[in-house]
């Protein structure tokens, strides 16, 4: 094996040959050396037939060398490839969720934060009710004793009335007797007026000896006439009295009537009242127990606000960190992109077909970003199955490698991948985004077909070209 960076001793020519000195015309091999090397560099197999045994001899090992490191440094990075879009599309999947995640969260912490604004203020105004409740039982009460307090009054009036009737009826009746008396009065002042007339007449009749009785019998029938008048008089007042007495019992009479209605009003007012009472001071005490319940679960509610503030928190941080994951993996995508751009120049052997497995899970890691909207993919974008890099190349290698089985199994899943693909792409421009979904596992299948089948065709391709090397 060649070794290159040292300076070559002095049996290095024994090497390659005879040395020659410096300025002595170059061997005949020399271009056939330049001519091998350029092609080991450009990883084609060189022509060694022109040089010397030893030196042919250290080109082809240099040659085998190469290919196997090539070949091993394209599967690496293959496989790099692989995990990576395996690692993005999963990431993908991941910043949906997390996005979902931290939306939803965001929306809860804010409909959290306006619940515990929403309780506390229920709260205040519970407390703010009870106290009202307190207050209001407070005045019931007081409204409760002033009703006692006029019925208590009223039941007096009535009592104070009873006595006025009872007052009114002694009137009543020593009325009556007054005017009794009066009639006698009076029928006495006629008969006392009847005499005297039947004495002035008797008193005429006497003549002279009459005249003093005469005399005394006019001052009687004057005295008769004053008493007929005045008893006139006090039968007039007495009429008028027992008048007044009449409409001092009807009023009494009514009034005593309105005070036993007063006393039914008050008695219901007082029930009413004692009801009402009741029912608030049981309605302060349920919503005081409401306030506090309330002031519990403010508590509650406050912490588990600061719990979701906390959790929204930690979404969007692991939003952004699964986000600038994805920026390092497209990072990391576009430097295995570069290497396999190098690697296509070194003419390694099956490079279309380990690339091909690269190109399905990329493809899957861009699908299930659109999937998430992390990005915009079209039907139109998608390739089929005969227009990609693995399309081509199985075209093209169909008269070669047509019989080997495991190239005849790669078109029917390779077919349906590009297929389920781009169905995937045009439900999710439809918004139908559980149809692209589930188009998008059955490619998912399809590509792990592909890529299985693709290792069993290279591993038969490497052990035929092994065959024919040996």
């Amino acid at each position: 094996m060649l070794s290159f960076g040292r300076k070559p001793d002095a049996n290095a020519s024994a090497t390659l040959g005879t040395a020659t000195p410096a300025n002595a015309p170059a061997p005949d091999w020399a271009n056939a050396l330049s001519t091998a090397i350029r092609e080991i560099r450009c990883g084609r197999s060189p022509e060694l037939s022109g040089l010397p045994p030893q030196a042919a001899s250290a080109l082809a090992e240099l040659h085998q060398e190469l290919r196997a490191r090539n070949a091993a440094e394209l599967e690496r990075t293959v496989n790099a490839s692989v995990q990576n879009s395996e690692a993005m599309a999963a990431v993908a999947r991941a910043t949906g969720e997390v996005r979902k995640m931290d939306t939803h969260v965001s929306g809860m912490s804010t409909a959290v934060e306006e619940l515990d604004f929403s309780i506390h203020s229920i709260t205040k105004l519970a407390n703010t009710g009870a106290d009202s409740l307190s207050a209001c039982v407070e005045q019931s009460q007081t409204g409760l004793e002033a009703v006692r307090l006029t019925r208590s009054e009223t039941e007096q009036l009535g009592g104070a009335f009873e006595t006025i009737t009872g007052r009114v009826t002694d009137l009543e009746q020593a009325s009556r007797q007054i005017a009794e008396i009066v009639d006698t009065i009076a029928a006495i002042a006629d008969q006392t007026n009847l005499l005297a007339l039947n004495a002035t007449i008797e008193a005429a009749r006497a003549g002279e000896a009459g005249r003093g009785f005469a005399v005394v019998a006019g001052e009687v029938k004057a005295l008769s006439g004053q008493t007929a008048k005045a008893t006139e008089d006090i039968r007039q007042r007495m009429d008028h009295l027992q008048q007044q007495v009449a409409a001092i019992t009807e009023a009494v009479s009514n009034s005593s009537g309105s005070v036993q209605e007063g006393i039914n009003a008050a008695n219901a007012s007082e029930n009413a009242v004692n009801s009402v009472t009741d029912t608030m001071r049981e309605s302060a005490r349920i919503v005081s127990e409401i306030a506090q319940l309330i002031t519990e679960q403010s508590s509650a509610t406050t912490n588990l606000s600061s719990s979701v503030s906390e959790i929204a928190s930690g979404a969007t941080r692991a939003r952004e960190r699964v986000e600038h994951v994805v920026e390092a993996s497209a990072g990391t995508e576009s430097t295995i992109g570069q290497t396999l751009a190098a690697l296509s120049e070194r003419n390694i052997d099956n490079f279309v077909l380990h690339c091909a497995k690269s190109d399905h899970l990329l493809w899957k890691k861009r699908l299930n970003s659109m999937l998430v909207g992390a990005t915009k993919l079209s039907e139109s974008e998608l390739s089929d199955h005969r227009s990609c890099r693995l399309g081509k190349w199985y075209e093209s290698a169909r008269s070669e490698y047509g019989r080997i089985p495991a190239f005849q199994a790669i078109e029917a899943p390779h077919a349906r991948a590009h297929e389920c693909g781009k169905r995937a792409a045009r439900l999710c421009a439809q918004g139908d985004y559980a149809g692209a979904e589930a188009a998008v596992e059955e490619m998912e299948a399809a590509s792990e077909e592909v890529i299985k089948t693709l290792d069993r065709l290279i591993g038969e391709l490497s052990a035929d070209t092994v065959s024919k090397a040996s």
